[in-house]
């Protein structure tokens, strides 16, 4: 059938042959169907201790990547599926220059629950096919963890650095064959053949033979690099996922970059971590490559558990219709999005029948859940009650009295200190940008060299556009970790205005590291605000007050700082 597009109209696709789509049902083994109860996505570390179970997804995740990549279920088509090569996967046939990937779209959370899940699904299948061949005296014990073998997270708000076992080249795991060292399938993935245009274009991470990580100029992984970025940016990720998952209550704004004044977004918070992990040149700083660095699928089994716990306090608000600028391979830009648009290519079924926000609304769906979400023989309000008090646990302030036993954690605020609350809300239109662009901001001396820029002592915080975009993309900055560390006697509003005003700058760097002038950005607007914040303690919520703007902050950063009179987009 012929694809029709309109402007505002939800698109529709051309399809091959449907008789062999791939559905993605999510894993049955060990879900009681009765209760609700599941195996639970792990965190790295823990996973990492689980014996059987990390070593079967180890080598089912180094047989994956294995798989001729001309085979539609290899590492490297999946993988694709997020941004190059814009080929079609599974029948759902596309024309527009992009990947499938949803950004700046309401369906960013629910099409990355769909990918995931197909990703764990064929994980399973490899991780029982290779448990069937361990000797008789360990096969059901390798049998029975596979068949409740679910693929991990790696919670970067609460533990920045790297986990060790994506740093290491090579890896140490029991085998069929008895323990064994292999190369570690977390450390990277190797092309096999590298792709060349018009699979992908020219650049410099296209010229790389395996996936890399804030490459030196011999294409090497500089893990330190990266652990030094995410280490000065700790505070702010913290901040920043205890606001987005305390603060906002309606899904929209929640949800992505895209929707009308959603400073405080998951979808910004999440493009901050992918530039943290791959740095200049890395293949997790551009969307189109980031599927391929295997720490992808950790980041964004994170993206999804944190969405999660978000839905168990506010499972009332959803998907509702929205202009998506930028489109898809298979989605016109400009084409309206609801909670009934196909998540292409996703397949729900073996037909033509694609999963829709509706099919991916409850992780029960695909048969797992997370350590902060036993939700069997909990009712809804129980269960919200219990996961705020797992998120305050884990992001929220601390207790003033404990901050000499946590110095060591200078991610951790105290009550105290997060009593006034301070961001940089930022917008730019991303037409702005053909490439990907930083906003970085910095209180204090910026270094003159840009390299030096991402670490800086004064960086406060950096947005993220990926480009090519279109449309509004909004996103915020949290300022209170940095100004707890310094010399301010508190953080009364006169004297953080203050402050601000003298010292807050920013500059503009591209993704492959060139300082540019701000004038690339007309379109940039950026503002400081600010808010009294009362703790409630235990499982409850801070009392947030209302959002108040400073233009008088950034009077010094005319055109781009807000000024007197001036207004954000809202």
């Amino acid at each position: 059938m012929v694809a029709l597009y309109c402007l505002f109209a939800v698109v529709t696709f051309a399809f091959v042959s449907t008789s062999s789509a791939f559905a993605i049902t999510g894993l049955q083994g060990g879900v009681n169907a009765e209760t609700g109860e599941r195996p639970i996505r792990q965190e790295i570390s823990t996973l990492q201790q689980a014996g059987a179970a990390f070593d079967l997804y180890i080598l089912s995740l180094k047989q994956f990547m294995q798989r001729d990549q001309s085979d539609p279920l290899s590492y490297y088509q999946i993988a694709g599926i997020h941004g190059y090569p814009h080929i079609s996967w599974d029948g759902a046939i596309g024309q527009y220059n992009n990947g499938y990937c949803t950004h700046g779209s309401i369906l960013f959370p629910p099409w990355h629950r769909a990918y995931m899940a197909l990703f764990e699904q064929i994980l399973s299948d490899i991780a029982q096919q290779i448990a069937s061949t361990y000797p008789a005296s360990s096969k059901a014990q390798y049998q029975s963890a596979a068949a409740i073998l679910r693929m991990p997270y790696w919670d970067w708000a609460a533990n920045s650095t790297l986990p060790d076992v994506v740093t290491q080249p090579l890896i140490n795991v029991n085998t069929p064959n008895g323990s064994q060292i292999i190369d570690n399938p977390l450390y990277n993935y190797t092309f096999h053949p590298l792709p060349s245009a018009p699979d992908f274009p020219s650049a410099v991470v296209a010229r790389f033979p395996s996936t890399v990580r804030y490459p030196d100029s011999q294409g090497r992984s500089q893990p330190s690099l990266a652990n030094q970025a995410l280490n000065r940016n700790a505070g702010a990720i913290r901040t920043y996922a205890y606001n987005v998952l305390s603060v906002e209550q309606d899904y929209a704004p929640f949800s992505n970059t895209g929707s009308l004044g959603a400073y405080n977004n998951l979808e910004a918070l999440h493009n901050a971590l992918h530039t943290l992990i791959g740095g200049v040149n890395g293949h997790m700083t551009f969307v189109p490559f980031s599927g391929f660095d295997p720490l992808f699928w950790l980041h964004h089994t994170n993206v999804d558990r944190l969405w999660a716990m978000w839905q168990a306090i506010h499972p009332e608000t959803y998907v509702i219709s929205q202009i998506d600028q930028a489109g898809t391979y298979t989605n016109a830009p400009n084409s309206s999005e609801d909670i009934t648009s196909a998540l292409t290519p996703f397949h729900a079924d073996n037909s033509n029948g694609f999963h829709t926000s509706n099919t991916t609304r409850s992780t029960r769906a695909f048969g797992y859940t997370y350590p902060e979400l036993l939700d069997w023989n909990m009712n809804s309000s129980v269960l919200a009650f219990d996961v705020k008090g797992h998120i305050n646990t884990l992001y929220g302030p601390i207790p003033t009295t404990s901050r000499q036993r946590h110095r060591r954690s200078e991610s951790r605020l105290t009550v105290d200190e997060m009593s006034h609350d301070y961001s940089i809300n930022v917008v730019v239109n991303g037409s702005d940008v053909t490439s990907g662009m930083y906003v970085h901001f910095f209180l204090g001396a910026i270094p003159k060299e840009e390299a030096l820029w991402p670490t800086a002592s004064a960086l406060v915080g950096s947005h993220i556009i990926n480009g090519p975009s279109r449309g509004l993309v909004f996103g915020q900055i949290p300022l209170t970790p940095t100004l707890t560390k310094s010399d301010l006697p508190n953080l009364e509003s006169d004297a953080v205005v203050s402050l601000i005003r003298q010292q807050l700058n920013y500059r503009v760097q591209s993704f492959d590291g060139r300082a540019v002038e701000a004038s690339v950005l007309p379109s940039l607007k950026f503002a400081v605000v600010g808010r009294n914040v009362t703790h409630m303690g235990g499982n409850e919520f801070p009392d947030y007050g209302p959002l108040i703007t400073f233009p008088e902050a950034t009077s010094l950063l005319a055109p781009y700082g807000l000024q007197e009179g001036e207004s954000m987009p809202a």
